[in-house]
């Protein structure tokens, strides 16, 4: 008997170490945390040999478990939150689970009605449920349903010893795709207002552009320069400069249409990608609902702050095939939007490069460079000019030039 009982440990024990086994190996390929709650859902029944199973991820900002997985054959609703789908456990009940970290077993005598409520959205007679602990922190819950009632198996040592196995391999996994998600996002998008960045950008009309001249269809870009932003961060600081280009971010997404790109490309420039867009008419009606969005007063840290926007626009294969040229002629456009008055848009045109405000970039960098020399060769000169009283003829000041 002795023997016996080591060869079914050791059998046992053997089971459970290829399950997990498999499971790492199922979770070594998954990308998103989506795959990996679709992995844990389609193995439990493998682990426990369950009808189904189900996984509810933890969102802390709501202090609500979510259902967002189900094994094969059990679909879950994906678009909006579905009230029946959530579980709003108390703060004890939480505070339990992260301490415990053991498989409950639930049936319809559990007396716990947040615990009860998981047997019951699954339509199931009883229930193991482990939850996924990381750190100290609550990610989610993993349920092992039973349909006809709990089996006389539910309470085995070794069974809740792989469901465990299960719950920390997924929570480790979860932890490690939600920072590679994060930093995967820090790299493609700006930090400040969450656009897509300049290197997200260029990648994405890049691929527009691939699409455009295979479809032949043009392609259109904004590049959008806030007016006088420089007075917003001098007067009121550059914290209300950062709350300023958050605003500015959110307007320009919202006035835009929802296939739209809108970036940040600079510290108060942003570029749209808006594909598809070739009739004149929308274009000019689009830019002017850029324009009068910007127009509107915004609220910078409890003071009203009003500014405007100069809009230059450049279209391919016309006017450039590529991202840089691309770029650079809506920046072009933009500058002789500036030099008009601003507050307007402009599209580009091929005398823009003789123009001054094609030359503007170019003169400023000419300028500081040629200021720069005079200063190292002392070559700067004070004169003064006196200011001279008409009434009295009298000289009552100086200006240094």
């Amino acid at each position: 008997l002795d023997i016996f009982g080591a060869l079914t440990d050791a059998t046992q024990s053997h089971a459970t170490t290829r399950t997990l086994l498999a499971f790492s190996d199922a979770v070594s390929r998954v990308t998103t945390p989506a795959q990996l709650i679709q992995v844990v859902a389609d193995m439990v029944p493998t682990v426990t040999d369950c009808d189904h199973s189900t996984v509810y991820l933890w969102t802390p900002e709501t202090g609500q478990l979510w259902l967002r997985a189900a094994s094969e054959g059990h679909d879950v609703p994906t678009g909006g939150v579905d009230e029946e789908l959530l579980i709003n456990p108390d703060a004890a009940t939480v505070e339990e689970m992260v301490r415990r970290r053991q498989v409950l077993v639930l049936d319809e005598s559990s007396e716990d009605p947040v615990l009860r409520r998981l047997v019951d959205q699954s339509h199931t007679a009883a229930a193991l449920v482990v939850p996924l602990v990381a750190n100290g922190e609550l990610l989610g819950v993993i349920t092992a349903n039973f349909d006809h009632g709990a089996p006389a198996t539910v309470g085995d040592a070794d069974l809740h010893e792989r469901l465990s196995g299960v719950a920390d391999q997924a929570a480790t996994a979860l932890q490690i795709l939600a920072l590679l998600e994060k930093v995967s996002h820090m790299a493609w998008h700006d930090a400040l207002t969450g656009l897509p960045n300049r290197r997200l950008f260029e990648d994405r009309v890049e691929q527009e552009l691939v699409r455009s001249r295979r479809v032949g269809e043009p392609v259109c870009m904004f590049f959008v320069d806030l007016d006088h932003f420089k007075t917003v961060n001098d007067t009121l600081g550059h914290a209300a400069g950062d709350d300023l280009i958050r605003q500015v971010s959110q307007r320009l997404v919202d006035t835009v249409r929802r296939q739209d790109t809108v970036a940040r490309v600079g510290g108060d420039e942003f570029a749209i990608l808006l594909p598809g867009l070739s009739d004149q008419l929308s274009i000019d009606q689009l830019a002017q609902r850029s324009l009068e969005a910007m127009s509107m007063p915004f609220d910078v840290l409890g003071e009203e702050v009003e500014t405007s926007a100069s809009i230059g626009v450049a279209m391919a294969p016309d006017h450039g095939d590529s991202y840089d040229e691309l770029l650079s002629r809506a920046d072009e456009a933009m500058y002789r939007a500036k030099s008009l008055g601003r507050n307007a848009f402009q599209m580009y045109s091929g005398s823009m490069v003789d123009s001054h405000a094609g030359r503007v970039a170019i003169d400023d960098h000419t300028l500081k460079v040629d200021l720069i020399h005079a200063l190292e060769h002392d070559e700067f000169v004070v004169l003064y000019q006196p200011y001279i009283d008409l009434r009295t003829t009298r000289v009552v000041g100086v200006e240094a030039l």
